[in-house]
């Protein structure tokens, strides 16, 4: 089975916008959020991180629907999903380290 570009495109894209939103939100929480609470900072950067990933995904998409010859292609949202939960995960055990 082979994937096309632009699926690929996508996945690293979102991918690279979910790592970085969800470590920026996660160092700018961490100092904010009360003590006691555990990892729950950590699991609200990973939701923005996701959700900042989607939602560039959803716009470019959005987009894309609009120019000739073109189409909102579902597929590719799959492929932004994927790239959001795998780069936010990432960001996640980036902090571990």
């Amino acid at each position: 089975m082979k994937i096309a570009t632009d699926k690929k495109l996508h996945f690293i894209a979102c991918l690279t916008v979910a790592f970085f939103a969800a470590a920026m939100s996660a160092n700018i929480l961490y100092p904010l959020w009360p003590a006691g609470r555990g990892w729950a900072h950590v699991a609200a950067a990973y939701a923005f991180g996701v959700i900042a990933a989607l939602v560039v995904g959803i716009f470019k998409e959005a987009r894309d629907s609009k120019q000739p010859g073109n189409h909102f292609c579902w597929l590719n949202l799959l492929a932004d999903l994927c790239g959001a939960l795998i780069g936010a995960f990432s960001s996640f055990l980036a902090l571990l380290i």
